[in-house]
């Protein structure tokens, strides 16, 4: 395997992101095979904090991960959402994906981000600490659907959240 880097995004990088989640979406059968222009469009919404992606010496992208912030019902601030997590299908199994969980992780505790809301499988971002919760809720999603990841917060807050307009779609459909 080659040496890979994460790192954060560049402008270099957009197209071959685009391709990649397209890539990914197609074989997870969970995911929204429109990622590739939500994630474009969140970032030209200005809804997209940070984007990591994991890639060689040469500039080949091979995974992504996007941090977007999130809302919640009760006005409290530092909270993110995690989403557009792909690798690219022929590095899948590498250790690509856990690469990018840690460096997100690690980015949200440089940031001081108070807690991560995803939408996701308890089984797979279980093993980077995310917990399925209960008073975190989203409309539309039953009760624990949502997983929690506390950064920097002691505490689940009890609130509804609300993703970034341009997120929603991806929210329902994270590619892992």
């Amino acid at each position: 395997m080659m040496e890979i880097q994460i790192r954060a995004e560049q402008f270099s990088d957009c197209q071959q992101i685009e391709v990649l989640l397209g890539q990914a979406s197609e074989t997870m059968p969970f995911s929204d095979v429109l990622e590739h222009s939500q994630l474009d469009a969140l970032r030209c919404a200005g809804g997209l904090d940070h984007c990591l992606v994991a890639a060689d010496g040469m500039g080949q992208v091979y995974g992504c991960i996007g941090i977007s912030p999130l809302a919640l019902s009760t006005g409290e601030l530092g909270w993110v959402s995690l989403g557009f997590l792909a690798v690219d299908p022929t590095y899948q199994g590498y250790g690509i994906g856990s690469a990018l969980m840690r460096a997100a992780k690690q980015w949200m505790q440089d940031e001081l981000v108070q807690g991560c809301v995803i939408a996701g499988g308890a089984e797979y971002f279980g093993r980077f600490g995310w917990q399925t919760c209960q008073d975190i809720e989203m409309p539309g999603l039953g009760p624990g659907r949502l997983q929690v990841l506390l950064v920097n917060a002691t505490e689940e807050p009890q609130a509804f959240v609300q993703y970034h307009a341009m997120a929603i779609g991806a929210v329902h459909h994270l590619t892992v």
